[in-house]
Protein backbone atom coordinates (compact mmCIF):
# COMPACT_ATOMS: atom_id res chain seq x y z
CA UNK A 1 0.00 0.00 0.00
CA UNK A 2 1.34 3.42 -0.99
CA UNK A 3 2.58 5.49 1.72
CA UNK A 4 0.60 8.54 2.99
CA UNK A 5 3.42 11.48 2.73
CA UNK A 6 2.95 12.67 6.11
CA UNK A 7 4.59 9.73 6.94
CA UNK A 8 7.94 10.60 5.44
CA UNK A 9 8.54 12.71 8.10
CA UNK A 10 8.75 9.90 10.88
CA UNK A 11 10.73 7.39 8.61
CA UNK A 12 13.92 7.01 10.00
CA UNK A 13 16.07 6.53 6.64
CA UNK A 14 15.22 9.31 3.92
CA UNK A 15 15.90 8.69 1.09
CA UNK A 16 16.50 11.96 -0.05
CA UNK A 17 19.39 13.69 -1.29
CA UNK A 18 21.06 15.89 1.64
CA UNK A 19 23.23 19.15 0.80
CA UNK A 20 26.93 18.78 2.38
CA UNK A 21 26.90 21.41 5.79
CA UNK A 22 28.55 24.24 4.98
CA UNK A 23 31.32 25.95 6.99
CA UNK A 24 28.58 28.81 7.57
CA UNK A 25 25.72 26.46 8.75
CA UNK A 26 28.45 25.89 12.23
CA UNK A 27 28.81 28.96 14.74
CA UNK A 28 31.64 29.50 15.28
CA UNK A 29 31.08 29.98 19.47
CA UNK A 30 29.00 27.22 19.64
CA UNK A 31 31.01 23.99 17.47
CA UNK A 32 35.05 23.75 17.82
CA UNK A 33 35.06 21.19 14.74
CA UNK A 34 37.38 23.01 11.95
CA UNK A 35 39.25 22.73 8.60
CA UNK A 36 41.75 19.86 8.69
CA UNK A 37 45.29 21.53 8.86
CA UNK A 38 47.90 20.62 6.01
CA UNK A 39 50.29 18.89 7.10
CA UNK A 40 54.31 19.79 6.38
CA UNK A 41 54.88 20.56 2.29
CA UNK A 42 57.09 17.89 0.55
CA UNK A 43 60.05 20.73 -0.05
CA UNK A 44 60.02 21.06 3.67
CA UNK A 45 60.30 17.74 4.17
CA UNK A 46 62.76 16.90 1.70
CA UNK A 47 64.91 19.74 2.87
CA UNK A 48 64.86 18.15 6.31
CA UNK A 49 65.92 14.96 4.97
CA UNK A 50 68.81 16.18 2.79
CA UNK A 51 69.92 18.68 5.66
CA UNK A 52 70.54 15.31 8.11
CA UNK A 53 72.34 12.97 5.09
CA UNK A 54 75.28 16.08 4.78
CA UNK A 55 75.17 16.57 8.88
CA UNK A 56 76.25 12.86 8.72
CA UNK A 57 77.68 12.46 5.06
CA UNK A 58 79.96 15.23 5.01
CA UNK A 59 82.36 14.49 8.04
CA UNK A 60 82.80 10.61 6.29
CA UNK A 61 83.73 12.13 3.27
CA UNK A 62 86.81 14.56 5.11
CA UNK A 63 87.71 11.33 6.47
CA UNK A 64 87.34 9.61 3.64
CA UNK A 65 89.29 12.38 1.57
CA UNK A 66 91.72 12.43 4.18
CA UNK A 67 92.64 8.82 3.85
CA UNK A 68 93.12 8.59 0.16
CA UNK A 69 95.49 11.99 0.15
CA UNK A 70 98.51 9.80 1.59
CA UNK A 71 97.66 7.03 -1.01
CA UNK A 72 97.51 9.82 -3.87
CA UNK A 73 100.86 11.57 -3.12
CA UNK A 74 102.51 8.00 -2.39
CA UNK A 75 101.04 7.41 -5.94
CA UNK A 76 102.66 11.01 -7.18
CA UNK A 77 105.92 10.23 -5.84
CA UNK A 78 106.47 6.25 -7.25
CA UNK A 79 105.62 8.02 -10.64
CA UNK A 80 108.34 10.64 -10.10
CA UNK A 81 110.58 8.29 -8.60
CA UNK A 82 110.20 5.97 -11.74
CA UNK A 83 110.34 8.75 -14.13
CA UNK A 84 114.04 10.55 -12.44
CA UNK A 85 114.73 6.85 -12.72
CA UNK A 86 114.29 6.55 -16.14
CA UNK A 87 116.46 10.18 -17.58
CA UNK A 88 119.09 8.30 -15.11
CA UNK A 89 119.40 5.64 -17.25
CA UNK A 90 119.18 7.52 -20.43
CA UNK A 91 122.43 9.25 -19.32
CA UNK A 92 124.17 6.16 -18.14
CA UNK A 93 123.47 4.60 -21.76
CA UNK A 94 124.72 7.66 -23.56
CA UNK A 95 127.35 7.39 -21.20
CA UNK A 96 128.28 4.35 -23.20
CA UNK A 97 127.51 5.00 -26.45
CA UNK A 98 129.64 8.32 -25.96
CA UNK A 99 132.66 5.86 -24.62
CA UNK A 100 132.10 3.41 -27.50
CA UNK A 101 131.96 5.81 -30.19
CA UNK A 102 134.89 8.04 -28.61
CA UNK A 103 137.35 5.04 -26.77
CA UNK A 104 136.81 7.27 -23.67
CA UNK A 105 134.28 9.29 -21.29
CA UNK A 106 133.86 12.90 -21.31
CA UNK A 107 136.10 15.31 -19.46
CA UNK A 108 134.02 16.96 -16.81
CA UNK A 109 134.37 20.41 -18.80
CA UNK A 110 134.11 21.25 -22.10
CA UNK A 111 137.82 21.05 -23.48
CA UNK A 112 138.89 23.99 -26.38
CA UNK A 113 140.20 23.48 -29.16
CA UNK A 114 143.93 22.96 -28.84
CA UNK A 115 143.84 23.19 -25.70
CA UNK A 116 146.63 20.20 -24.29
CA UNK A 117 145.26 17.28 -22.45
CA UNK A 118 146.37 16.95 -19.02
CA UNK A 119 146.37 21.05 -18.17
CA UNK A 120 143.60 22.04 -15.62
CA UNK A 121 141.97 25.08 -17.31
CA UNK A 122 142.01 28.01 -14.61
CA UNK A 123 138.54 29.05 -15.53
CA UNK A 124 136.83 25.91 -14.99
CA UNK A 125 134.27 27.90 -13.54
CA UNK A 126 133.13 29.82 -17.01
CA UNK A 127 133.71 26.25 -18.81
CA UNK A 128 131.27 24.08 -20.58
CA UNK A 129 129.42 21.08 -18.83
CA UNK A 130 130.46 17.32 -19.91
CA UNK A 131 126.45 17.77 -20.45
CA UNK A 132 126.67 19.21 -23.19
CA UNK A 133 128.98 16.70 -24.81
CA UNK A 134 126.52 13.66 -23.91
CA UNK A 135 124.10 15.89 -26.18
CA UNK A 136 124.47 14.31 -29.47
CA UNK A 137 124.04 10.38 -27.41
CA UNK A 138 120.35 12.32 -25.78
CA UNK A 139 119.49 12.77 -29.91
CA UNK A 140 119.56 16.50 -28.79
CA UNK A 141 122.69 16.80 -32.23
CA UNK A 142 120.83 19.88 -33.28
CA UNK A 143 121.60 21.66 -29.67
CA UNK A 144 124.99 20.60 -29.55
CA UNK A 145 125.85 22.10 -32.35
CA UNK A 146 124.68 25.66 -31.68
CA UNK A 147 126.83 25.41 -28.40
CA UNK A 148 130.32 27.60 -29.31
CA UNK A 149 133.11 25.11 -27.18
CA UNK A 150 135.60 27.53 -27.16
CA UNK A 151 133.98 30.54 -25.92
CA UNK A 152 132.19 30.73 -21.71
CA UNK A 153 129.19 29.16 -20.59
CA UNK A 154 127.93 32.68 -20.37
CA UNK A 155 128.89 34.05 -23.88
CA UNK A 156 126.20 36.12 -25.98
CA UNK A 157 126.07 32.47 -28.22
CA UNK A 158 125.94 30.11 -25.80
CA UNK A 159 123.75 31.44 -22.73
CA UNK A 160 120.58 31.54 -24.29
CA UNK A 161 120.73 28.02 -24.78
CA UNK A 162 121.38 28.01 -21.29
CA UNK A 163 117.44 28.02 -20.91
CA UNK A 164 116.68 25.16 -23.58
CA UNK A 165 115.30 22.58 -20.87
CA UNK A 166 116.71 19.04 -21.98
CA UNK A 167 114.55 16.29 -20.92
CA UNK A 168 117.18 13.62 -19.60
CA UNK A 169 118.52 16.58 -16.82
CA UNK A 170 115.02 18.08 -16.01
CA UNK A 171 113.30 16.90 -12.53
CA UNK A 172 110.47 14.78 -13.10
CA UNK A 173 108.33 17.50 -11.79
CA UNK A 174 109.70 19.90 -13.52
CA UNK A 175 110.13 18.94 -16.95
CA UNK A 176 110.28 22.05 -18.01
CA UNK A 177 112.94 23.77 -15.96
CA UNK A 178 116.26 24.05 -17.59
CA UNK A 179 118.09 23.85 -14.55
CA UNK A 180 119.82 20.25 -13.25
CA UNK A 181 120.52 18.24 -10.11
CA UNK A 182 122.83 15.57 -12.18
CA UNK A 183 126.07 16.43 -11.24
CA UNK A 184 130.01 14.28 -10.96
CA UNK A 185 132.60 13.93 -8.76
CA UNK A 186 135.58 14.43 -10.15
CA UNK A 187 139.58 14.34 -9.13
CA UNK A 188 141.36 12.74 -6.35
CA UNK A 189 140.03 9.37 -7.57
CA UNK A 190 136.33 9.79 -8.35
CA UNK A 191 135.45 8.24 -11.90
CA UNK A 192 135.69 11.69 -13.64
CA UNK A 193 139.15 13.36 -13.70
CA UNK A 194 140.20 17.05 -15.25
CA UNK A 195 143.53 15.65 -16.70
CA UNK A 196 142.63 12.77 -18.11
CA UNK A 197 139.38 10.99 -19.51
CA UNK A 198 138.14 7.51 -18.07
CA UNK A 199 138.11 4.71 -19.97
CA UNK A 200 135.29 1.86 -19.49
CA UNK A 201 136.38 -0.52 -18.32
CA UNK A 202 139.85 -0.21 -18.10
CA UNK A 203 139.63 2.99 -15.21
CA UNK A 204 137.25 1.27 -12.89
CA UNK A 205 139.30 -1.41 -11.27
CA UNK A 206 136.97 -1.06 -8.65
CA UNK A 207 134.60 -2.84 -10.77
CA UNK A 208 131.40 -0.47 -12.59
CA UNK A 209 128.79 -1.70 -10.75
CA UNK A 210 130.48 -0.06 -7.66
CA UNK A 211 131.48 3.00 -8.98
CA UNK A 212 129.14 6.18 -9.22
CA UNK A 213 129.30 8.13 -12.53
CA UNK A 214 126.14 10.65 -12.15
CA UNK A 215 124.75 11.75 -8.44
CA UNK A 216 121.40 13.34 -8.08
CA UNK A 217 122.81 16.86 -6.11
CA UNK A 218 120.04 18.63 -3.50
CA UNK A 219 120.42 21.94 -5.30
CA UNK A 220 120.25 22.67 -8.73
CA UNK A 221 122.82 24.66 -11.03
CA UNK A 222 122.18 25.46 -14.93
CA UNK A 223 122.79 22.22 -16.96
CA UNK A 224 125.19 23.82 -19.52
CA UNK A 225 127.86 25.56 -17.20
CA UNK A 226 130.28 23.40 -15.50
CA UNK A 227 128.83 22.92 -11.97
CA UNK A 228 129.96 19.27 -10.67
CA UNK A 229 131.59 18.00 -7.00
CA UNK A 230 135.12 18.35 -6.69
CA UNK A 231 135.61 15.21 -4.46
CA UNK A 232 137.82 15.51 -1.34
CA UNK A 233 138.40 11.80 0.59
CA UNK A 234 138.99 13.34 3.92
CA UNK A 235 136.46 16.21 3.18
CA UNK A 236 132.63 16.46 3.96
CA UNK A 237 130.53 15.04 0.87
CA UNK A 238 127.72 17.77 -0.53
CA UNK A 239 124.17 17.42 0.47
CA UNK A 240 122.60 14.91 -2.32
CA UNK A 241 118.85 14.00 -3.52
CA UNK A 242 115.59 15.93 -4.36
CA UNK A 243 114.91 17.46 -1.01
CA UNK A 244 111.56 16.10 -0.73
CA UNK A 245 112.76 11.95 -1.03
CA UNK A 246 115.01 10.28 1.81
CA UNK A 247 116.66 9.03 -1.03
CA UNK A 248 119.29 10.04 -3.91
CA UNK A 249 119.89 8.45 -7.48
CA UNK A 250 122.75 7.11 -8.45
CA UNK A 251 124.05 6.53 -12.32
CA UNK A 252 126.40 3.50 -12.04
CA UNK A 253 129.74 3.45 -14.29
CA UNK A 254 127.87 -0.10 -15.57
CA UNK A 255 124.76 2.09 -16.66
CA UNK A 256 122.60 0.69 -13.79
CA UNK A 257 120.90 3.29 -11.23
CA UNK A 258 120.95 3.17 -7.74
CA UNK A 259 118.73 4.39 -5.33
CA UNK A 260 120.74 5.72 -1.76
CA UNK A 261 119.27 6.17 1.32
CA UNK A 262 120.53 9.62 2.43
CA UNK A 263 121.30 7.92 5.81
CA UNK A 264 124.27 6.08 3.55
CA UNK A 265 127.31 6.65 5.34
CA UNK A 266 129.99 9.00 4.60
CA UNK A 267 132.40 5.53 4.28
CA UNK A 268 130.31 3.64 2.22
CA UNK A 269 129.37 6.85 -0.14
CA UNK A 270 133.09 7.69 -1.05
CA UNK A 271 133.95 4.49 -1.24
CA UNK A 272 131.32 4.59 -4.17
CA UNK A 273 132.71 7.30 -5.07
CA UNK A 274 136.26 6.13 -5.69
CA UNK A 275 136.82 4.35 -9.23
CA UNK A 276 140.08 1.96 -8.31
CA UNK A 277 140.10 2.63 -4.34
CA UNK A 278 139.95 -0.41 -2.91
CA UNK A 279 137.57 -0.40 -0.84
CA UNK A 280 134.24 -2.47 0.12
CA UNK A 281 131.23 -1.10 0.08
CA UNK A 282 129.60 -0.99 3.04
CA UNK A 283 126.62 -3.08 4.76
CA UNK A 284 124.73 0.41 3.92
CA UNK A 285 124.64 0.65 0.12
Amino acid sequence: MPRDRDDDRYDDEDDRPRRRPRRDDFDDEGDDRSPPKKGMSTGVILAIVFGAVAVIALPCIAILIGLLLPAVQKVREAADRQRSTNDVKVLGIASHNYNDATGKLPLPFVPRTGEPTGAVPSDLNDRLSWRVSLLPYLEQDNLYRRFKPDEPWNSPANQPLAGIAVKAYADADAPTDPATRYRCFYDNGAAFDTRRPARIPQSFPDGTANTILYVEGAEKVTWSRFGEYRFDPAGPLPPLGHPKRDVFAAAMADGSVRWVKKTVSPQTLKAAVTASGGEILGPDW
